[in-house]
């Protein structure tokens, strides 16, 4: 007599139960092997770091105390967490997880799984503030990560430092050509800090300046902030910077000023537009338009009557600004050396 279908399920569901269950057994087996393997590590409260490294990364709170209790050999143990890239086949998966125990299926990390675990990797190498070898290594293999939320977090650390960094130069570059904006406002800012030269920097900062760069979040800010991190060898951005020194938006304009300030510019074009800039509506534009002409020294001796006309018009706010600005630019004049009673 045939079987019923029912049997026929049942008998077939039986070996793949048998099956899931063996898969789990043997990488929870492979890994209890490894852990006997591996250098030793400290045991905390009953488990080895590594295992509460895991915990960690899987934003276990009472884990996160005790990962940062052992920074040096948490650091070790971050760094294999962040070679974890691809999870298991989401078919293979899809056809284990309803044969294991639920708790198991924490050896079954799904592909969002490991990126959050890599993503909390990451600041927690940040959190430590380990400067050392091992930290910079797991840093710059992060700048190869496929998630923007791990390989920008990762650029914005190694930037913070404010130690170049030789081999992570080159994926620096590389991220710098990428579309992702919430990944450009984290690498844009500290190009200098990591180490690109200004040849290699400047540009890409330069082409995420013009119009065409416009995104759903606005990456100009942070590539003027990295613009003006080069100083002097930001000058070939003259030209774009002084048609955004135009910009309705204040803070555009305010980086504007300073990048001018710090390129060293002197030339005729530059005075003319920091002259009119003058007349900017918000009072920290201003100031720094007062620094950056005096830091042109003679050079700006045009803007001397504009200079003297906000001091006037704004005594209580621009006249010590104003005086010290023009020492440097025409001390001979009588407002380079009147203080007035109240200063």
């Amino acid at each position: 007599m045939a079987p019923s279908s029912a049997t026929a399920v049942r008998s077939r569901a039986i070996p793949r139960r048998i099956i899931g269950l063996t898969v789990v057994v043997v990488m929870a087996l492979s890994g209890g092997i490894w852990s006997w393997l591996r250098p030793a590590t400290p045991w905390v409260d009953g488990k080895p770091v590594h295992q509460w490294v895991l915990l960690a990364c899987d934003q276990n709170a009472a884990a996160l105390e005790k990962v940062l209790a052992f920074p040096a050999q948490a650091a070790a143990e971050l760094n294999l967490v962040l070679k974890s890239v691809e999870p298991l086949p989401s078919r293979f998966r899809g056809w284990v997880e309803p044969h294991v125990p639920l708790a198991w299926t924490h050896y079954l990390p799904t592909k969002i799984d490991m990126e959050i675990r890599r993503r909390v990797a990451v600041n927690l190498l940040a959190t430590m503030r380990l400067h050392s070898s091992v930290a910079r290594e797991g840093l710059v293999r992060s700048l190869r990560d496929p998630s923007p939320y791990v390989s920008g977090p990762a650029a914005m650390i190694l930037m913070n430092w404010g130690v170049p960094t030789p081999e992570a130069v080159p994926h620096v570059l590389r991220l710098c050509s990428d579309t992702n904006e919430f990944l450009l406002m984290q690498v844009l800012p500290g190009l200098r800090r990591v180490g690109v030269p200004a040849a290699d920097g400047v540009p890409h900062l330069i082409r995420h300046l013009t119009p065409a760069s416009r995104q759903r979040m606005d990456v100009r800010l942070p590539a003027l902030f990295g613009l003006k991190e080069y100083g002097a060898a930001a000058a070939p951005a003259r030209d774009l910077l002084l048609t955004l020194a135009s910009d309705p938006d204040p803070g555009i304009r305010l980086f504007v000023y300073q990048c001018l300030k710090g390129a060293e510019l002197k030339d005729a074009a530059t005075v003319d537009v920091l002259t009119k800039a003058l007349e900017d509506p918000e009072l920290s534009n201003r100031i720094q338009v007062l620094q950056a002409l005096g830091g042109m020294g003679p050079s700006a001796r045009t803007a001397v009557p504009k200079i003297v006309e906000t001091m006037r018009n704004n005594v209580a706010e621009f006249w010590r600004l104003g005086r010290a600005a023009l020492l440097l630019i025409a001390p001979e004049i009588p407002e380079a050396n009147q203080v007035l009673l109240d200063q």
